[in-house]
């Protein structure tokens, strides 16, 4: 199940930019500046406006930086 918050800022954003939020979802290990700035301003939203740590938000777009 998907979290609240997190499809609300991020639908949020992909509105502001005119890109759909199931494009967005497919796209996100692309590196395309629109889809990137998206990613980028939410998680930021995520980060400032809920109490999720940065390892959960990153976990909801599939990044880490984590070396294994």
């Amino acid at each position: 199940m998907e979290d609240l918050y997190f499809k609300t800022i991020t639908q949020t954003v992909c509105d502001y930019y005119y890109i759909q939020f199931v494009v967005f979802m497919q796209s996100l290990k692309t590196r395309k500046r629109e889809f990137v700035q998206i990613r980028q301003i939410s998680m930021y939203s995520l980060g400032t406006y809920t109490p999720y740590s940065n390892e959960h938000i990153a976990g909801f777009y599939k990044k880490d930086h984590l070396k294994n």
